[in-house]
């Protein structure tokens, strides 16, 4: 979580109250996992290349994510 001003833990409280659906977008790790399972949602790696076509997985997290499976 490279984003110093940025409180991803308030985000992901945040998102607990949105009425409807949403997606975000992280890097996959383990401190993102953490976060999401401690807000109940559902999160998905996915497979990325970034600019320099290096691979990466990037967490997909949302309420429910079951149109991905």
């Amino acid at each position: 979580m490279n984003h110093p001003n940025i409180n991803h833990e308030l985000l992901f409280e945040s998102a607990q109250d949105l009425a409807g659906d949403f997606l975000m977008i992280y890097d996959d790790a383990p401190e993102v996992r953490a976060l999401a399972r401690t807000c109940g949602f559902d999160i998905q790696a996915v497979a990325m290349k970034n600019t320099h076509h290096a691979k990466m997985s990037e967490l997909l997290t949302g309420r429910n994510l079951n149109w991905l499976r």
